[in-house]
């Protein structure tokens, strides 16, 4: 089924902590996909979940995407981490770019 970004996403704002929430913008952007792999293998790893829900919430409207109407940033997580073990070489282009095409591949819309 599929469903827009922007309501799950909404949601998932709505339920974080106003400090929490403003600590959320987009992550730096000449932030590679080899430095938030780093983020997100961390054992403290709320940077990495907060920089993906950055990302994701600006591809909403990627007709190559689909999260699922319910999930767990965890899961967005290790698809990204699953996805980054798939394709080391190319971690050295912009988070942004890794996270979609790492979205795209564990998350596809079906036709």
């Amino acid at each position: 089924m599929r469903v827009t970004l922007m309501g799950v996403l909404a949601a998932f704002c709505l339920a974080a902590s106003p400090g929490v929430a403003q600590q959320r913008g987009n992550p730096p952007a000449n932030q590679t996909g080899r430095q938030l792999v780093a983020q997100c293998e961390a054992p403290a790893h709320q940077a990495c979940l907060d920089t993906l829900h950055a990302l994701t919430a600006k591809m909403s409207d990627d007709p190559g995407m689909c999260l699922p109407e319910e999930y767990d940033p965890e899961q967005v997580r290790d698809a990204y981490l699953d996805w980054a073990k798939d394709n080391p070489d190319e971690l050295g282009k912009p988070a942004e770019e890794t996270v979609r095409e790492a979205m795209r591949d564990a998350f596809p819309c079906e036709e």
